[in-house]
């Protein structure tokens, strides 16, 4: 799941956020077949080696302690620190971030778009998903920009949980994408 939504971030990057104008109709996507379409018109990436980072830039969880709000954001943000290689094949490319935004709707409960815009290399959305542990909510907000070759997402989740101190917890986070060169054999068999 992290993977997924690693790559999903960095798709969401070169995407870029959607910036709507008075003169503009919104475009927005309730739907799997929707965020596909809006996904239709995004930048077209190229394939190759990319290099993702994912940096944690808060983590709030309010009426947890001082120090265990610092340990849990220490835990955050070194298990994201490393920066993670992956090949994008041709076919992978040629789908842009369809295919990824919808996994990332479906997620590991019942989740949805309530908006999802697509305004050149600029993106932006709201996922919310219920069913989690529990009866967990979470909300999560991306804006970014795409580009054919790197990406710059930044998301924010709000988590509703009872098992939480206050019941809610907030994570910052940027993901960011950059294409290093060609894909090596080993990592284009990897990405099948």
């Amino acid at each position: 799941m992290w993977f997924k939504m690693t790559v999903a971030a960095t798709i969401a990057m070169g995407l870029g956020v959607g910036a709507c104008s008075d003169n503009e109709p919104s475009k927005t996507a309730s739907n799997e077949e929707t965020v596909r379409s809006e996904l239709a018109q995004a930048t077209t990436l190229q394939p190759g080696q990319y290099a993702a980072n994912v940096e944690v830039i808060r983590v709030d969880v309010p009426g947890l302690p001082a120090e265990q709000a610092k340990m849990l954001g220490g835990m955050m943000s070194s298990s994201t620190a490393v920066e993670h290689s992956y090949c994008l094949t041709p076919e992978q490319a040629s789908r842009s971030g369809r295919d990824m935004f919808a996994e990332m709707a479906k997620g590991d409960g019942n989740c949805q778009f309530a908006d999802f815009d697509v305004d050149g290399d600029r993106v932006s959305g709201h996922l919310t998903c219920t069913g989690g542990r529990g009866g967990a909510t979470s909300a999560i907000a991306l804006d970014g920009t795409m580009q054919a070759a790197s990406s710059d997402v930044h998301m924010t989740m709000t988590v509703n949980d009872s098992h939480m101190p206050q019941g809610r917890m907030e994570v910052e986070m940027r993901a960011v994408t950059r294409r290093t060169g060609e894909c090596t054999a080993a990592s284009a068999a990897a990405a099948q």
